[in-house]
């Protein structure tokens, strides 16, 4: 059999779909076992078939294939693609790093594919710097839930380099990537769900347990079933059913937090009758959470959050006036924050707050009792209530997903070692979800709830007074 006779059929109407497009940015998400990667290593060599040929009848591409670190890249990623086009068929795999493949075959036309496939792996930042010499047809990040936003982002401007204008230029250029559904507080959900930019796609396979099922034909009977066995409902969800999830964590610091009850099923919009109020984290990954109150049946409704990473009191600023600007016409919100952030720092006379007062932002600390337990209580109390009206008395928008993320349990207590053993311990460990949850927090504070939850307490403590018996 010619290697234009090799056989391939799309696992389903998703990857079908999927490999219809053009666009620059596609990204195939599913449960296990869907076919994702061996579709994406076909696209590649798809392209490089369809790139048209040079001058000299040449169909010349390089493609750049991505994974985070290098025994992944070696035992799974490489092992696919051997798979699919197996050294005896395709000419020799180089197996030192950096792992290549160089296809070289003649077509029926006469023309001749010459198409180069680097192995990369980029475990930390400082890896991404092996992307900035290449010059790339085109890419595929495997299991892109690992890999950082960077690297999609520098790889943007790698692609579509070769071959160059003079040589004829790229037929398609761009990049594809797989992946299993992460947790939502992940930059796969918030860039290819939430926010999704132009010349991006997102193709979401169905259940793998559904009547809809893709690529079963490949799998063992009850694959899915046995995949089930003993996993948490997280798991299942994501890997089974190939929904987004939600952090499971035994430590979470909100435990009665439930993403099924407490997370509204479509995006809150403002209410411009309501008081709103943005509660603040500081320090270099300054964060706030938009807060409103429906004082007519004492509900708490988080309606937007703003998380920044490398930032300063002037970025998150500025980032609120422009949400505020867009959003929130009209409403004059109160702020409150972490108290530590009207002392000054040691570099500057100025604090946070008097640098975000200079910014248009008057920012209040939270509460006159700024202890830790008090601003877990507050949210807490709130997760113990329903309004008058039945409903739950917090709900966050689904348009914040680091805050869900958090309170799910990626935002958890932190674990110290003692005596050979683990226990936790009474603070928190700072995660990327912590300071939106501390900036909840802080806003809950300030809008009174600290108060609400040290008189309810009070009243507890108070002995009961005995009734008068006449007689």
């Amino acid at each position: 059999m010619s290697i234009e006779q090799r056989k391939y059929k799309p696992a389903g109407p998703t990857i079908q779909a999927f490999h219809w497009s053009d666009a620059f940015v596609r990204q195939i998400v599913g449960p296990i076992g869907s076919g994702k990667s061996y579709a994406c290593c076909n696209e590649l060599f798809r392209r490089a078939c369809a790139q048209k040929p040079d001058m000299h009848g040449v169909r010349r591409s390089r493609w750049a294939i991505i994974r985070q670190s290098y025994p992944e890249l070696r035992d799974t990623t490489a092992r696919t693609w051997l798979d699919v086009f197996p050294e005896h068929s395709f000419g020799p795999f180089q197996r030192q790093s950096p792992m290549r493949a160089h296809h070289k075959f003649k077509l029926k036309d006469g023309t001749v594919v010459d198409a180069e496939y680097i192995f990369l792996s980029l475990d930390h930042e400082q890896d991404e710097s092996k992307l900035m010499s290449l010059e790339l047809t085109g890419a595929f990040i495997n299991e892109s839930q690992f890999i950082r936003k960077s690297v999609l982002n520098k790889l943007q401007g790698r692609v579509g380099r070769y071959p160059s204008v003079t040589m004829g230029g790229c037929t398609w250029r761009g990049i594809i990537l797989d992946t299993n559904p992460p947790d939502i507080g992940n930059w796969i959900y918030k860039t290819f769900v939430l926010n999704i930019p132009d010349e991006y796609e997102l193709y979401h396979q169905p259940s793998g347990a559904g009547p809809s099922a893709e690529n079963l034909e490949n799998l063992i009977e009850g694959y899915y079933d046995q995949a089930s066995v003993g996993q948490t409902q997280a798991y299942i969800d994501a890997m089974v059913h190939g929904k987004f999830s939600y952090s499971e964590n035994e430590s979470a610091i909100h435990p009665k937090f439930s993403p099924t009850s407490h997370v509204a099923k479509q995006v809150i919009k403002p209410n411009p009758s309501f008081q709103t109020y943005i509660g603040l984290d500081f320090g270099a990954t300054p964060a706030a959470a938009f807060i409103q109150h429906n004082a007519s049946i004492n509900q708490w409704l988080v309606t937007d959050e703003i998380c920044l990473y490398g930032a300063s009191a002037e970025d998150i600023s500025e980032s609120i006036k422009q949400l505020l600007g867009s959003k929130y016409h009209n409403l004059r919100p109160q702020y409150f924050g972490d108290p530590a952030g009207n002392h000054p720092g040691q570099q500057i006379r100025d604090s946070v707050f008097d640098i975000m007062a200079a910014n248009g932002i008057d920012v209040k600390p939270a509460h006159r009792n700024n202890n830790f337990a008090l601003r877990r209580a507050a949210l807490d109390h709130l997760l113990n209530m329903r309004t008058v009206t039945g409903e739950e008395c917090f709900l966050v928008s689904p348009n914040c997903p680091t805050l869900i993320s958090g309170l799910a349990g990626a935002y958890h207590w932190k674990k110290i070692s003692s005596g050979g053993t683990e226990k936790l311990a009474e603070t928190a460990e700072k995660t990327k979800e912590s300071h939106i949850c501390e900036g909840l927090a802080y806003g809950l504070l300030g809008a009174g709830l600290g108060d609400v939850v040290l008189t309810a307490k009070s009243e507890r403590g108070r002995p009961r007074r005995q009734p008068k018996i006449i007689r």
